[in-house]
């Protein structure tokens, strides 16, 4: 009976905090590129371990007016647990719009070299996509993975239990017009630069469509668009994109950087 009752008086507040860092983490990792398609079990034992090193910070953070000012009934800690989940989804939705760069330059390069009408399974996504666009993509994740840029966000995340305290969301201190304006404004940005960095493969296509219509209207009884025009602007913008696909690499870098620095502005930091 002791031992019962010695259970039924543990404290209830440090695992409620602990169930809320558990769920903004696994927000984080439904969306953030390379954690949202690893098997269930391989992304719950990569966010127990994380939920147990960030608790000491959460509990710090959590002063005398967070949760526990807080009436602990089912439908608040329900909310609680939603509202976590969300942030971390959004946060990893910044990174996910940030990664779709490269297959926004993928998908742009291919439908102007003539590579779109092969649809492939896109194993990442899960959709079907063209080749080099699916090329792309996971170029973007493995940038994402080998410049550390998802240790960035898990450290960006252990820093948002400091300005953003479980249980401190429900004096809404992050305005959801904010997160989504940061995922709007990731989104706009990744189209831009993703139409940009498929500018070699934009010009040079635009320069062999323009050679191939001059040619024609020299001898239009030869029909050159469809006997060589489309070969032609295949191979030739496969080998520039091939040889351009080091300095897509490099200029998509910077881009990394933006998006941690919107996670940034969305935090408080």
């Amino acid at each position: 009976m002791a031992d019962t009752h010695q259970l039924l008086t543990l404290p209830v507040e440090p695992l409620i905090v602990a169930g809320l860092v558990f769920a903004r983490l696994g927000g984080l990792m439904l969306t953030m590129p390379g954690f949202a398609n690893v098997p269930r079990l391989a992304r719950l034992g990569i966010i127990l371990p994380l939920t147990v090193i960030l608790f000491p910070v959460a509990e710090a953070s959590v002063g005398a007016g967070g949760i526990g000012a807080l009436q602990l009934t089912l439908p608040v800690m329900l909310l609680g647990m939603a509202v976590e989940t969300g942030l971390g989804m959004s946060m990893g939705m910044v990174m996910s719009m940030v990664v779709s760069a490269m297959t926004i330059a993928g998908e742009v390069a291919s439908v102007n070299i003539g590579l779109h009408i092969a649809a492939m399974l896109d194993p990442l996504t899960g959709n079907r996509g063209d080749a080099i666009g699916s090329m792309t993509s996971m170029m973007g994740i493995g940038l994402f993975l080998t410049t550390d840029t998802h240790l960035h966000c898990i450290a960006l995340l252990g820093e948002s239990l400091r300005t953003l305290p479980p249980g401190a969301l429900f004096d809404v201190p992050l305005s959801p017009g904010l997160a989504v304006g940061v995922v709007m404004q990731a989104a706009i940005m990744a189209m831009r630069v993703g139409v940009g960095l498929a500018g070699p493969v934009i010009a040079f296509a635009f320069l062999i469509h323009l050679a191939i219509s001059l040619l024609g209207r020299m001898a239009p009884n030869l029909n050159l668009f469809f006997s060589i025009g489309m070969s032609l602007n295949v191979v030739a913008g496969t080998v520039i994109l091939m040889v351009a696909m080091p300095t897509i690499a490099v200029s998509f870098l910077p881009m990394l950087q933006l998006g941690t620095a919107l996670l940034a502005q969305m935090i408080g930091l």
